[in-house]
């Protein structure tokens, strides 16, 4: 979809979650900052984006990891941490489930 038919509020969230991707981002901060409720949050991340807030913030984080793990020497600690999760095991598992492959695996395959 091009950018011209998303609302300019959800442009400014995705540019958001898309620069920090150190934090998680909480819906309920970005809808109030934007002045737009939850409910129209949710309704249309799933309409322009085809899916919910939580899994655009993941995908995205998980987007740039995989980056990361083919294009840089980072240590998957470093990157876990650069991607705002507490511990590597914590990444490793979002990792998994989004690639269906552990990081270290995805790395030496790519």
């Amino acid at each position: 979809m091009e950018n011209a038919e998303i609302p300019a509020y959800l442009l400014a969230i995705r540019e958001r979650l898309t620069n920090n991707l150190s934090a998680f981002l909480h819906e309920q901060d970005l809808a109030s900052d934007q002045n737009v409720s939850v409910s129209k949050l949710q309704k249309d991340f799933a309409h322009y984006f085809g899916l919910n807030f939580q899994d655009f913030q993941t995908e995205t984080k998980m987007q740039a990891a995989a980056k990361l793990l083919t294009e840089s020497r980072q240590s998957i600690k470093r990157i876990s941490r650069n991607l705002g999760y507490n511990s590597p095991e914590a990444f490793s598992r979002a990792f998994r489930k989004f690639k269906g492959k552990t990081p270290s695996l995805y790395r030496k395959n790519h």
